[in-house]
C-alpha cells in the first residue's frame, strides 16, 4: 500500500505531466514585437467627466440574497442578462450559486434561472456569446481544503451553455483543478475565444487558454506571468491582431498591463500607477480603452478608468455610487450608453446595482 506521502508525490507528478501536455503553440520564431508607443489610441488628455461620461441613472435591482456580488452583464437575443453570485451571508459562505436575471429595457428584471454545483461555492460568473448563437457562462467553484493542495480551498472552473438564457446545460468542468478562468473574450480573426486563468495555489501565475466553442479549452501559454501573485485578468482585442491585458496583483503591488500581437505568444508587461481589482475592459469606438474596476486606494470604490498604454497609467474618470464591500462590474456599450452592473454595500446590505452612463465621444 502506498503511504500518504507517496500518494501526494504521484499526484504531483501526474498533475505536472498533464499541465505540460496541454501547453500549445510554444514556438516563438514568428512573434512580431509591438511597443506600447505603437499602440493606435487617442490621448487621455482633455477627458471631461460629466461631458464625455455622464452618470444618468443608478438603480438597485437585487438584494434578496444574504450576500449578492461578483456581477456580469451581456445583451443577447433582445434581452439584457445579468449574472452574479448569491450566497447566504458573505464572501466565505460555502453555498454560493449563480443567479441569472434578464430584462428587455433594464427597468424591469425577471429572475430566470440559478446555477449550482452541489456542495460547492460558485463564484465570479462571466457571460459570453459562443458559436451557434449560444449564451455561455464560466465560473469557478470552490470546496474546503484538501491535503492535495497548498491553498485553503480546491478550485474548479466550469462552463454552462444555453440557447434561450433560461434553460441551461449541466456544469462542465474545464481546465485542471486550481486554475481559475477569469473571463472569455472572442477574437473574430482567429475565430477563437481567449481567456487567462490564474493558479490559486503556490506558486501563483497566469496561463492563457483558447477555445473554438467556448466550452472546450486548451492551454496556449503556460506560466505567462508570475510576479507578485497575478490573478484576475481581462483582455481586449484591437482589430483582432493586437491584445491588451489588465492584471490584478496582490494588495502590495500595482496592477500591470500586457501587450501582444497575434498569434499572442509573446507579451510585454508594464506596471501601472494603481492597485485595482475585478478588471473589465472595453474598447470604445475611438480606440480608447476603458475599464470597469474597483480602485483600492485610498478607499475601495467601483469606477470607470481610462487606460493609457503609452503612459502606463489608469485615470479614474467616473466613480459610481459605491462603498464598503463593492466592485466586480460587468459592462457593455449599447448605442451611446454604457450599461454597467456591479455590487456594493454602501446602502447596508450587499446588493446588485445597474448604472447607465451617457457617452458623448469626440468625433475626431
Amino acid at each position: 500500500m502506498l503511504t500518504n506521502l507517496q500518494n501526494l508525490l504521484v499526484f504531483y507528478i501526474l498533475t505536472t505531466f498533464l499541465i505540460s501536455c496541454t501547453v500549445m503553440d510554444s514556438g516563438r520564431s514568428d512573434v512580431q514585437w509591438l511597443t506600447f508607443e505603437e499602440y493606435p489610441y487617442y490621448s487621455t488628455m482633455g477627458v471631461q467627466v460629466g461631458q464625455e461620461f455622464e452618470l444618468i441613472e443608478n438603480t438597485k435591482i437585487w438584494s434578496r440574497g444574504g450576500h449578492n456580488a461578483f456581477t456580469d452583464i451581456i445583451f443577447f437575443d433582445d434581452y439584457f442578462y445579468i449574472v452574479f453570485r448569491e450566497a447566504s451571508c458573505c464572501h466565505f459562505s460555502e453555498d454560493g450559486k449563480v443567479r441569472i436575471l434578464r430584462s428587455k429595457d433594464t427597468k424591469v428584471w425577471e429572475d430566470v434561472a440559478e446555477l449550482i454545483v452541489p456542495n460547492k461555492d460558485v463564484r465570479d460568473p462571466k457571460l459570453s456569446i459562443c458559436p451557434a448563437n449560444t449564451l455561455c457562462i464560466n465560473a469557478t467553484a470552490r470546496q474546503p481544503y484538501s491535503i492535495f493542495t497548498n491553498t485553503n480551498y480546491i478550485h474548479q472552473s466550469y462552463v454552462w451553455n444555453s440557447k434561450d438564457g433560461v434553460n441551461w446545460s449541466d456544469a462542465k468542468p474545464i481546465l485542471l483543478r486550481n486554475y481559475w478562468l477569469w473571463r472569455v473574450r472572442w477574437n473574430n480573426e482567429a475565430d477563437q475565444a481567449y481567456g487567462f486563468s490564474y493558479r490559486t495555489g503556490v506558486p501563483n501565475y497566469l496561463n492563457l487558454h483558447t477555445s473554438h466553442n467556448g466550452i472546450d479549452f486548451t492551454t496556449k501559454q503556460y506560466r505567462i506571468f508570475d510576479a507578485h501573485r497575478p490573478n484576475e485578468t481581462d483582455l481586449v482585442f484591437i482589430n483582432d491582431s493586437t491584445a491588451i491585458a489588465l492584471v490584478r496583483r496582490n494588495l502590495d503591488a500595482n496592477s500591470i498591463i500586457g501587450l501582444s500581437r497575434s498569434p499572442f505568444l509573446e507579451w510585454r508587461w508594464e506596471e501601472l500607477n494603481e492597485k485595482i481589482a475585478s478588471p473589465n475592459l472595453l474598447l470604445l469606438p475611438d480606440n480608447r480603452i476603458i475599464a470597469g474596476i474597483r480602485f483600492l486606494e485610498p478607499e475601495a470604490r467601483t469606477s470607470i478608468g481610462l487606460i493609457d498604454p503609452v503612459e502606463k497609467k489608469i485615470t479614474e474618470i467616473l466613480k459610481l455610487p459605491s462603498g464598503g464591500d463593492n466592485g466586480y462590474p460587468g459592462m457593455i456599450l449599447k448605442d451611446d450608453e454604457l450599461i454597467i452592473s456591479y455590487y456594493s454595500s454602501h446602502q447596508q446590505r450587499t446588493s446588485i446595482y445597474l448604472a447607465r452612463v451617457k457617452l458623448t465621444l469626440d468625433s475626431q
